[in-house]
């Protein structure tokens, strides 16, 4: 599988103005925006049953929060996969 990543406008927004689905940049790292989730943890000595998470690592398969107001760079994705 081939990526090519194009962010060649720069252009900042807030992580609110980022549609579901769409991939965007943050501190060098590539996520895409999820449909907000509710992951239960377990640890035992958390007040918190519940983490709210609406992004996901691309690289690393997991799952983060983003604050609304986050600034994040939009980046277009061109997939090709080859045998």
């Amino acid at each position: 599988m081939n990526t090519e990543i194009d962010y060649s406008e720069f252009n900042l927004r807030t992580h609110k103005e980022i549609e579901i689905g769409n991939h965007f940049i943050w501190s060098g790292q590539l996520y895409q925006k999820v449909e907000p989730s509710w992951q239960r943890i377990k640890d035992p000595e958390s007040e918190q049953e519940y983490l709210f998470k609406n992004v996901i690592n691309v690289e690393s398969g997991e799952l983060f929060y983003f604050f609304d107001e986050e600034p994040v760079v939009p980046v277009t994705l061109n997939i090709k996969v080859s045998q």
